[in-house]
């Protein structure tokens, strides 16, 4: 094999997989004092190669064998894999051949292939096939589609993919006068949230479609390439009505005090759900708040609730990382000992690793949800009117966000006193029982000793139950 001086830099995983390999092949011919180099001695890079030679020999077979060099990553690594047809019955099935693992050839879909395999563009729902994408193009070029948010490095793009509404959530990141630091981060953390999304298939959950890792270079005015533009961008079921925040702020703005109870109900139901089936994984969200759930009051679900779908895992990290498990330990994502969320929705365990060494658990999702409540119950975030230094104190004191005066006033731990004050608040029986009911639950997710919250499936059958005895009542 012999090397070439110049390189021509295609995607985000040649950025730092390039220089490697120049570093390396350079070492070996000085070792050597020639400038052939067997495959054998380079260190890095031998996937692609093997890959390659992988195809031409399935390219050259009596018949040919049809075969796909896939390049992307294997867990948090750049990586270069085959991918196969074979026929099964009367359908073709597509299997992951890894020439650096000759012996562990399975289906492209199997659960651990699937999260661990990440190619630089996949689809997982069909796709148009009248071309309008081109031939090296799975999605529509962004260019093309309408910006519907924009915060930080993030922007969410609203787009098709054929017939199908779809949002973008597209990261991108300037290379010149970014650290290596920077630009492995940007790869571990779009890594990360594709990974999560991979393995998560579930009614309240927002539907991953597939996603692209690109780079391009930006030119002057006379053509020259002067700076190469890394992206990454995650292709996901539209929700129309936006964030349950956004319907928040429009409650609020209409002079409401709280959600209908009933709805706080169905909605808290839901993302109780959600929730479930994330910690069933072993997965902590660790950003639960009402601007991560999508909510749309007129896409009604089977059951003629409006939709409610948890989303943004780019916080998310598995507690566990087994051998064969679809969810393993992601290098690249902070681990659950490192202070990350949303301060004001933030459990005290996460907020005291900044000052001391300790670990927390799906428990800190639970009083992330509490704070949800508070929000539903109030129209208001966590520790409303109290400052920010002020806020870290509380939270290293345990003491949790409080409620309205009326709202404490439900709390089974209240006064009697101050109890019959809650009866001035003017509601229906159902409606006075069921907020007297969220208020409970709030101070029960709000525990400042982690062990006495309860799970997230406890909370979900708290939540259906009560939710079966509504309609129960309704149909008499």
């Amino acid at each position: 094999m012999t090397s070439s001086k110049k390189h021509v830099v295609n995607t985000i995983e040649d950025i730092t997989l390039c220089r490697i390999s120049e570093q390396c092949i350079d070492s070996v011919k000085r070792r050597r004092s020639s400038i052939i180099v067997p495959i054998g001695s380079v260190q890095y890079g031998v996937c692609r190669h093997r890959a390659l030679l992988f195809k031409y020999l399935c390219d050259h077979m009596e018949p040919a064998v049809p075969c796909e060099l896939v390049r992307g990553y294997l867990d948090f690594s750049p990586h270069a894999w085959n991918i196969i047809l074979i026929k099964k019955g009367g359908t073709w099935v597509r299997m992951l051949v890894d020439a650096c693992r000759p012996h562990d050839i399975r289906e492209e879909k199997n659960p651990e292939y699937f999260c661990r395999y990440i190619p630089l563009s996949r689809a997982t729902i069909p796709l148009s096939t009248n071309g309008s994408h081109g031939p090296d193009r799975l999605f529509p070029s962004l260019s093309t589609c309408d910006e519907h948010e924009k915060k930080a490095s993030t922007t969410l793009v609203r787009c098709k993919i054929g017939a199908v509404e779809a949002a973008a959530k597209v990261r991108t990141l300037d290379v010149q006068g970014s650290s290596p630091t920077e630009i492995r981060n940007f790869d571990y953390n779009c890594l990360g949230e594709i990974r999560i999304l991979g393995c998560l298939k579930h009614p309240c959950i927002v539907e991953m479609y597939g996603h692209e890792i690109s780079s391009q270079w930006t030119f002057t005015a006379d053509g020259k390439p002067c700076n190469r533009i890394l992206r990454s961008a995650i292709f996901m079921e539209y929700v129309d009505g936006g964030s349950l925040k956004n319907y928040l702020e429009k409650l609020s703005e209409a002079g409401e005090k709280h959600v209908p109870a009933e709805l706080a109900l169905h909605i808290a139901r839901d993302v109780s759900c959600a929730l479930s089936e994330l910690h069933s994984k072993h997965i902590i969200h660790r950003d639960i708040k009402s601007e991560n759930i999508l909510f749309d009051l007129d896409r009604k679900t089977d059951d003629g609730t409006p939709t409610v779908k948890l989303c943004d895992f780019d916080s998310a990290v598995p507690l566990r990382s087994p051998l064969h498990a679809c969810c393993i330990a992601h290098v690249g994502t902070p681990p659950p000992c490192v202070c990350v969320g949303t301060p004001r929705w933030m459990a005290p365990e996460v907020m005291r690793t900044m000052y001391e060494k300790c670990a927390y658990g799906l428990e800190a999702d639970i009083w992330s949800f509490g704070c949800l409540l508070l929000e539903m119950l109030t129209l208001q975030i966590p520790y409303y009117g109290v400052p920010d230094s002020d806020v870290h104190d509380n939270l290293q004191m345990g003491k949790r966000p409080r409620l309205i005066d009326e709202l404490e006033a439900l709390s089974p731990m209240s006064e009697p006193s101050v109890i019959q004050s809650g009866e001035d608040l003017e509601k229906s029986d159902t409606e006075a029982d069921l907020l007297k009911f969220l208020v409970e639950l709030f101070h029960r997710c709000m525990e400042e000793n982690p062990a006495d919250r309860p799970t997230a499936k406890e909370i979900h059958e708290m939540l259906l139950a009560r939710t079966d005895r509504l309609q129960a009542q309704d149909t008499e």
